[in-house]
């Protein structure tokens, strides 16, 4: 009998309010999850909105909606991922399932992804996340948006054969906004690289920033070690002195 021993919920929201005579900025979320024994469902979501009446200022607010399960898998059985995540504009979406031998992993920005996955996953421990962020920017005169919702649920169905497809596991790092004009968010995806600094470079290989072990989602300003806002061009961030480069756009 296949039987998920743990199961637990970590909700986390990020709000940014601003209001003044020439700027507006306003951020929200929502979510809820339901879990048992044979798995979890979780609907929710978030929107964010920036305007100025200034066109030389600069606003930009932010909003997310975050989930996150453990679980444990006695034996090896058959799960299905359903449902759907749909960022707009600028919202940003990520729905992942990391295990021990089996794993999905789905990133859009704008572009709705609709889930109907069968994976198998082999006894350990599995450790599920959804992401749906986003920010709004009100700059020259220029307004973004962005929002989204959320509806997933995982089921355990039966330790059996998958009659159909397993779901693939995409493991590589991936950056966010490609091109960045004030931030770039880089997820490593990995626990393990969480552990090791990141290495920002410019084209000539020369050290430009060095964004600290502890996460595996880091944050870079968009300066280099001095403070300074580094040039718009293509920069690369590397784990480690083996690690693959990522690319990273910068626009000014």
């Amino acid at each position: 009998r296949t039987q998920i021993t743990t199961l637990g919920v970590f909700n986390e929201d990020a709000l940014t309010t601003l209001e003044n005579e020439v700027s507006q900025g306003d951020a929200m979320s929502f979510q809820a999850s339901f879990v048992d024994s044979d798995g979890f469902a979780a609907e929710g979501g978030f929107s964010a909105s920036a305007t100025t009446s200034d066109e030389a200022a600069f606003l930009e607010s932010f909003g997310s909606a975050r989930l996150l399960w453990r679980f444990t898998v006695e034996e090896t059985t058959v799960a299905r991922l359903d449902g759907f995540i749909d960022p707009v504009d600028q919202g940003k979406a990520t729905i992942a399932l990391l295990g021990p031998s089996s794993g999905f992993y789905q990133f859009r920005q704008g572009v709705r992804i609709d889930l109907d996955e069968t994976i198998t996953l082999e006894p350990g421990l599995y450790e599920a996340s959804l992401t749906l962020l986003g920010f709004a920017q009100a700059s020259d005169g220029l307004v973004t948006s962005a929002s989204g919702t959320f509806a997933v649920s995982l089921s355990v169905d039966s330790p059996s054969a998958i009659d159909g497809p397993t779901a693939q596991l995409d493991t590589s790092p991936f950056v966010y906004p490609q091109p960045a004009t004030s931030a770039a968010h880089i997820d490593l995806r990995s626990p393990t690289l969480a552990e090791e600094d990141l290495v920002v470079l410019d084209v000539l290989g020369r050290q430009v920033r060095t964004l600290r072990a502890g996460s595996a989602e880091r944050t870079w300003d968009l300066r280099d070690e001095r403070g300074v806002r580094v040039p718009g061009g293509v920069y690369f961030a590397r784990v480690g002195r083996s690690g693959e480069p990522i690319k990273l756009t910068v626009a000014r």
